[in-house]
């Protein structure tokens, strides 16, 4: 790998990642491993009914419908465990359309005009910068996207 290389986004750990289902709400997640290993945790949970630890699997099992595996994004990331908690529990709350058990750990409302504020101009920096990474890696970020997995019959 040269200094220069992209880096595969679904192989980088300290992620935030949100899971999009096909009802229009979201699943909100964080992990300390590549986000692609968490997402393989999900469809396995998906596949093997663990609803009492997946929220995403309670999801499926409970409505029957399913996440779009191939729209995972990636949000953020970060190497530290608390601030990623931290903006976990900010994306939680700016996506109220969700299917998180919980919203993480307390985000003072005062917080929430600017975060959005934030959150928005970083947005638009986001859609700059991936157009960019689009064109440049032929329709994907980072030179590839998460595995398809198929839907259980």
């Amino acid at each position: 790998m040269r200094a220069k290389d992209t880096v595969n986004l679904a192989k980088q750990d300290g992620v935030i990642y949100r899971i999009p289902c096909e009802c229009g709400k979201v699943y909100i997640g964080k992990t300390g491993r590549s986000m692609q290993e968490r997402i393989n945790e999900h469809d396995r949970d998906i596949r093997l009914a663990r609803t009492q630890t997946s929220a995403v699997s309670e999801q499926t099992h409970e409505t029957g419908h399913y996440p779009i595996w191939n729209e995972v994004k990636f949000i953020d990331r970060d190497p530290h465990w608390y601030t990623r908690r931290v903006k976990e529990a900010i994306h939680i709350k700016l996506q109220p359309n969700n299917i998180n058990r919980d919203s993480g750990i307390e985000i003072p409302e005062a917080w929430m005009p600017t975060i959005k504020i934030n959150n928005n101009s970083r947005t638009v920096q986001q859609r700059i910068t991936e157009g960019k990474a689009t064109r440049r890696n032929n329709g994907t970020i980072g030179g590839s996207k998460c595995t398809n997995h198929s839907r259980p019959l």
